[in-house]
C-alpha cells in the first residue's frame, strides 16, 4: 500500500502471477499507490489463473488508474466471489467491466465499491446495474456508491446519476443480501 512508481514493479509481479495457476483464491492490495495508470498487464496475468474462485483487488485512492477496460477480461469464468474497490478513482470504460460481470453465470457475492469516484459517464453505471440481472447465482451484493459524481470528461462539469437510482428500482430481488450505499451521491 503507498507504493510510488510501481509501473516497473507491477511487471514483474504481474510476471509471476502467471506461475500461480492452481490458486483459488487471490487479493492484490494497491492502495494509494502511484503511477499505476496501465492495468492491462494485470488483467493479461490474471487470465491465467483458471481455477481462480475468489477474486479481490483494491485500487482505493490509486489516483491514476483510469481505464479499467483491459482488466475486465481477467476476472475468470469461475469466480464466485469477486470484490473491487475503486474508491477514489476517476474512471472511464466501466462498461466494459458491465459487459464482463454479465458473462460470469458462477458469480455468488459482488462488492463493487465506488465511493469518491469520478466516472465519466452515468450510463456506465447503468450497464454495469443492467448486466447483475443476468446472473443466476448472484445471493449477495454490495455496492458502494457514496459520494460519487459522473464528470463530463470534455467540460469538467457534474452530471446527475439519477437514472442510477432508476436502475435500481428495477433491480431483480436477490436471494440473500442486497446492500447499496447511494449517501451523498450527486442526484438530479
Amino acid at each position: 500500500a503507498g507504493c510510488i512508481a510501481l509501473q516497473n514493479v507491477s511487471s514483474s509481479l504481474c510476471g509471476g502471477i502467471c506461475c500461480l495457476q492452481e490458486v483459488r483464491h487471490f487479493s492484490l492490495n494497491f492502495f494509494d499507490c502511484r503511477r499505476m495508470a496501465d492495468v492491462a498487464v494485470l488483467g493479461a496475468s490474471l487470465k491465467s489463473l483458471k481455477r481462480l474462485t475468489h477474486l479481490h483487488i483494491n485500487f482505493a485512492s490509486c489516483s491514476d488508474v483510469r481505464d479499467i477496460s483491459s482488466l475486465s477480461p481477467g476476472i475468470g469464468d469461475n469466480v464466485r466471489k469477486l470484490t473491487l474497490s475503486f474508491a477514489g478513482c476517476s474512471l472511464h470504460n466501466l462498461a466494459s467491466l458491465g459487459k464482463r460481470l454479465s458473462t460470469l453465470r458462477w458469480l455468488e457475492r459482488l462488492n463493487l465499491d465506488f465511493s469518491y469516484c469520478k466516472i465519466s459517464l452515468a450510463e456506465d453505471v447503468s450497464a454495469i446495474l443492467y448486466s447483475l440481472r443476468t446472473l443466476p447465482q448472484l445471493c449477495d451484493l454490495q455496492l458502494d456508491m457514496s459520494f460519487v459524481g459522473c464528470v463530463v470528461p470534455q467540460e469538467g462539469d457534474v452530471q446527475t446519476i439519477a437514472d442510477v437510482r432508476q436502475g435500481i428500482q428495477h433491480f431483480p430481488p436477490v436471494r440473500d443480501t442486497f446492500c447499496v450505499q447511494f449517501p451523498m451521491a450527486r442526484i438530479g
